[in-house]
């Protein structure tokens, strides 16, 4: 996409998002240089974690498709903030169902939320949590999974409220 349909997505993520992250019951107070906010609970830190997440598959050389499932490498995440990514992509489908039920997107950009949160926690501490340049194979695999399952999330959860997802900034 184009720099000008790239921005036009984006100025719409976050008008949408800054709408919908809020409870029902909630008087909304929509805030213009809030929404665009490239840190926090907004739309565009949403589809900036997204693209993060594609830019590293692309780094790598692969595609979502590229990457395959293998459960056993998983066993291989013990820090405190793989376990979080891996706790937010396990709750992700119930939030998703209680949004759903409740008629509450606050419950899905919370879960959202929660997932991109959580990686941009793990992903920012390269120190400890390499993906491209882990040397420990199985332990790079066992990431690319993540980022995958990363961006399939918010990829989901985005296109339920009516957001699309960009795959670069």
């Amino acid at each position: 996409a184009s720099a000008e349909e790239r921005a036009y997505r984006i100025a719409l993520a976050a008008l949408k998002y800054g709408l919908l992250y809020v409870t029902p019951a909630t008087t909304i107070a929509f805030d213009p240089s809030k929404s665009v906010d490239f840190l926090g609970n907004t739309g565009p830190y949403q589809l900036y974690t997204y693209a993060r997440c594609k830019s590293i598959l692309g780094k790598a050389g692969l595609s979502e498709e590229d990457v395959k499932w293998d459960a056993s490498v998983m066993e291989l995440l013990g820090t405190p903030e793989e376990r979080a990514v891996l706790a937010a992509l396990m709750a992700f489908p119930a939030s998703l169902h209680l949004g759903g039920e409740t008629y509450d997107t606050s419950k899905v950009c919370a879960a959202v939320y929660a997932v991109t949160k959580s990686f941009s926690a793990m992903y920012n501490d390269k120190e400890k949590h390499p993906i491209i340049n882990c040397e420990d194979q199985a332990i790079k695999s066992a990431r690319l999974q993540l980022c995958v399952a990363v961006a399939r999330a918010i990829r989901t959860g985005m296109n339920l409220l009516g957001i699309d997802v960009i795959e670069r900034m």
